[in-house]
């Protein structure tokens, strides 16, 4: 079980340090240099390589931009400065890569917001801010089934275990259509508290289909991670999880973000409010555009799918 779990940790939340454009080593004394009115302060709240991904992804896509980066490692006491410190800075466009730098803004600076990496953005009702837009980080429901179908077609029911709070924000408004276009019925176990985590999934696992892990932070924690992958394994259940360290883990298959694709989403937006001098709250929240699908071949064979069917996927591993 320690195994798996620093497998995931690894894979998720370290980061390999890279230098990628102009990098600020002190945020507080930094003002830029040559203004052009294409000045864009990209903030990233920790040391995360997927930030990382969209961070280099954004640098690609706006060539001839004055962009400086600054990461703050974690630093919670840091970002509490933000609305000072990006309002002695004065950037055209602020990029928050994370949900420690996006909370610290909203509703404290006017200077326009392009968020990303974000899961649960809804909590801080950025749609009622003229001056925020956004790229999301969920993958929509219909994408997650219909690239499952593709592998895995004989399934019906699918069971979930989150918050009624994520449950309503990123589920409830898909189930009618899941149902009626790719005949999936999303059968929901409503907790409050990591605590319920193993129980529901004891209780729910044997009256579905397939399990959905979900990224909703108030009801998963380590051990609900390390228990849903040990016991859908150990008991061949397909599990749909969202994010590949997860499969290669020991989750059956994943449906994540394309984090370059994110980056470029960002940067168009970035460019619209610019160049085009269209008001942030007129993109809005951008759903994710592209997907990555990754499959475990070991998983794969315990449910019998032909060898030949994972060619379709992105990534086989294990």
């Amino acid at each position: 079980m320690k195994k798996i779990f620093f497998v995931i940790v690894l894979k998720i939340f370290i980061l390999n340090v890279v230098c990628y454009g102009s990098v600020i080593s002190d945020i507080k004394s930094f003002s830029f240099p040559n203004k052009t009115g294409k000045e864009v302060l990209i903030l990233i709240s920790d040391k995360i390589s997927t930030f990382d991904e969209v961070k280099d992804s954004i640098y690609d896509s706006l060539k001839g931009y004055n962009i400086y980066t600054y990461n703050f490692q974690g630093d919670t006491n840091l970002m509490k400065e933000l609305p000072d410190i990006v309002s002695k800075i004065k950037p055209n466009v602020v990029v928050a890569i994370g949900v420690s730098v996006l909370e610290n803004l909203v509703g404290k600076v006017d200077i326009p917001i392009v968020f990303t990496m974000v899961i649960n953005y809804k909590k801080f009702n950025v749609e009622k801010y003229k001056n925020i837009a956004g790229v999301s980080l969920q993958v929509p429901v219909e994408s997650v089934f219909f690239n499952l179908k593709t592998v895995y077609p004989n399934f019906r029911k699918v069971g979930v275990i989150c918050s009624q709070d994520y449950y309503n924000s990123f589920i409830l408004p898909f189930v009618d259509s899941v149902k009626l276009s790719l005949e999936v019925e999303i059968v929901p176990y409503i907790i409050s508290s990591s605590k319920d985590y193993i129980s529901s999934y004891n209780s729910l696992a044997k009256n579905v289909d397939v399990m959905w892990m979900v990224p909703d932070t108030s009801v998963l924690d380590k051990n609900s991670i390390i228990y849903f992958i040990n016991e859908s394994f150990k008991n061949s259940k397909p599990t749909v999880v969202y994010s590949e360290p997860f499969v290669e883990a020991g989750g059956f298959f994943s449906v994540s973000p394309n984090y370059s694709t994110i980056g470029s989403q960002v940067a168009l937006m970035i460019r619209r409010i610019i160049e085009d001098n269209v008001s942030p709250n007129k993109l809005g929240i951008a759903p994710v555009v592209g997907t990555f699908t990754t499959i475990n071949r070991e998983m794969a064979k315990k449910l019998s799918i032909d060898e030949n069917m994972l060619g379709i996927v992105d990534k086989v591993v294990k």
